[in-house]
């Protein structure tokens, strides 16, 4: 209906701009001219001659004056012929056709106005045109929750909607769906270890005796869970016992594969924990690798598992909003030299130079005085190319 409409508005137009051509024309009366004027003098000279009203010497004089004039006189101005009517109706009809088909090639060209406008915001940034055409972060996991509560057997799924409100920051809900996915399958270690951390950091970061009961399990499920031995050497010095705590963190960095997210938070603790109580422990670690802290990867493994059911633009729209939750986390908890590296990384990979250097001055500002975390997080941000590095 819309292009019969645009054409019908078209030929309309077409016929008024033709009109003027269709209208009959006639053709103007020839003027008189000056020289048409004198020759019909000489005609009347030459009839009262013929006549006797005037003698032959004074129709001399008067022919001589006149044939003078008309020797003098400007020469007259073309007079252009009228169209024919066959070509007026060519003229109308051509002008009809390109007012015809050039509203549609042009309409063909440019498209309708949103539509063309959306293209243009797509083409200049498709991270903000899809943050504008995509649900939030919030409404992504409540859309999860939704899902489990018609399929309430899930763990996998309790589980992705728990670490979904962890890194959010909704702890209180991460503890209750950690709960659940534990309920659904209590032999996983990594669901142990995860509903703990979570019932840690929604107690403010102070590990309660259940957390510490079900890292414990974990552990003893799994040996390689390191979440779960940091937490527990980190119980052991909210408890008072820093040099159990320092002992277990850097067994815990001497265990660590290579590529360990968990490593550098240990090692960091370790220390900052013997500057502390003034305890040497020179020797006692594996050094630090100069891009060990660059090697974390900008989020866990679940964002991937949480966005492969989703489109692109709603797994850069996720990972933006995972992002934030990162920095809001470094906010509240600054001595994190392993998450400002996370961060730092992740506003690299999104783009976010600026954001990545001002994250760098903020982990900065956090080890202030401490030299030794300020060189490698200097060392990670150049790894980076973060600016100001």
């Amino acid at each position: 209906m819309l292009w019969f409409a645009l054409t019908a508005l078209a030929v309309c137009a077409g016929l008024l701009v033709a009109l003027p051509f269709l209208r009959t024309r006639r053709a103007p009366p020839a003027a008189a001219t000056s020289v048409d004027v004198y020759k019909a003098q000489l005609d009347a000279i030459a009839r009262d001659e013929a006549a006797g009203d005037v003698d032959a010497s004074a129709a001399v004089e008067l022919r001589t004056e006149v044939e003078r004039r008309i020797l003098e006189a400007p020469p007259a101005a073309p007079v252009a012929s009228p169209a024919s009517a066959q070509f007026d109706r060519v003229t109308a009809a051509a002008v009809a056709l390109i007012v015809v088909l050039g509203s549609a090639v042009l309409y063909a060209a440019t498209g309708a106005p949103q539509m063309q406008s959306a293209a243009r915001g797509a083409d200049a940034a498709p991270a903000a045109a899809a943050a504008q055409s995509l649900p939030d972060v919030d409404t992504m996991i409540q859309r999860l929750r939704a899902r489990l509560e018609s399929s309430p057997n899930d763990a996998e799924g309790w589980r992705m909607l728990g670490w979904s409100y962890f890194e959010t920051n909704h702890f209180p809900e991460a503890v209750d769906a950690y709960r659940r996915a534990v309920a659904l399958a209590p032999q996983e270690a990594s669901y142990k270890s995860a509903l703990a951390e979570a019932v840690t950091q929604a107690n403010g970061g102070s590990v309660t005796a259940a957390a510490r009961q079900d890292f414990q399990t974990a552990l003893s499920r799994d040996a390689h869970d390191e979440r779960a031995r940091y937490y527990l050497a980190l119980a052991k010095s909210q408890s008072g016992d820093a040099r159990g705590a320092i002992d277990d963190w850097i067994a815990g960095v001497r265990a660590a594969a290579p590529d360990s997210q968990w490593a550098p938070r240990m090692r960091e603790s370790a220390e900052t924990a013997a500057r502390q109580i003034g305890l040497n422990i020179a020797g006692r670690m594996p050094p630090a690798p100069a891009a060990s802290l660059s090697r974390a990867p900008p989020l866990s493994a679940g964002v991937v598992a949480q966005a492969q059911q989703a489109s692109p633009e709603a797994q850069q729209q996720m990972i933006a909003g995972m992002v934030d939750g990162l920095e809001q986390r470094l906010a509240q908890n600054p001595r994190d030299a392993d998450g400002w590296v996370r961060l730092m990384r992740s506003r690299m990979v999104l783009g976010q130079a600026d954001r990545a250097g001002a994250a760098l001055q903020s982990a900065l500002r956090a080890f202030n005085g401490d030299g030794a975390a300020q060189q490698r997080l200097r060392a990670a941000a150049t790894e980076l190319n973060v600016p100001g590095a």
